[in-house]
């Protein structure tokens, strides 16, 4: 698996992360129970999407690279945030404020994610910050797969933009 930082929080811990899965009502159940407020820890996300990619422990619903291979399959992973990260590591908790330390942390994580093979895309829903744009933007695997939406329409554009471009990619091996 994929090593990741362990993050604590002293004011609570976050409902358990849904393994790869093809329950559809579940799914949407989960996304609807979600919600954003406070803080931003991009690379925490970024490196649970990763494991959650690859077939070993903590989670081993993913298909294997030669599964994927075999059968034509891309593995893909969508980071989306609505905000710039305003976090940072201050071990054994996350709460600093080093704000160049967390983006410094996306960056060297999308770089290794795309390295392992991964699609990456990237969607920011009203970040306005550049230095936040610029490092989505380059986290993505090239310019078409980087998303800046402004309201829900261009949001629902951009999530219907990648399912098309992931359709695209099985169909064309």
């Amino acid at each position: 698996s994929v090593p990741y930082e362990g993050l604590q929080s002293v004011l609570y811990c976050p409902a358990p992360l849904m393994a790869l899965s093809s329950d559809k009502a579940t799914l949407n159940s989960k996304i609807d129970a979600m919600y954003g407020s406070g803080n931003t820890y991009i690379p925490a996300g970024l490196l649970w999407g990763w494991n959650l990619l690859n077939p070993a422990e903590p989670y081993t619903e993913a298909k294997s690279k030669t599964w994927m291979h075999d059968n034509g399959g891309t593995k893909a992973l969508v980071l989306m945030t609505d905000g710039d990260n305003t976090l940072s590591a201050d071990y054994p908790y996350h709460w600093g404020t080093n704000v160049a330390l967390a983006n410094s942390k996306v960056t060297a994580l999308c770089d290794a994610i795309k390295a392992d093979g991964i699609v990456v895309y990237t969607v920011s829903l009203s970040v306005t910050n550049a230095v936040s744009k610029n490092m989505l933007a380059d986290c993505a695997s090239d310019g078409k797969k980087a998303f800046a939406a402004e309201d829900s329409a261009e949001l629902a554009a951009a999530f219907k933009e990648i399912t098309e471009s992931l359709l695209a990619l099985r169909l064309s091996k």
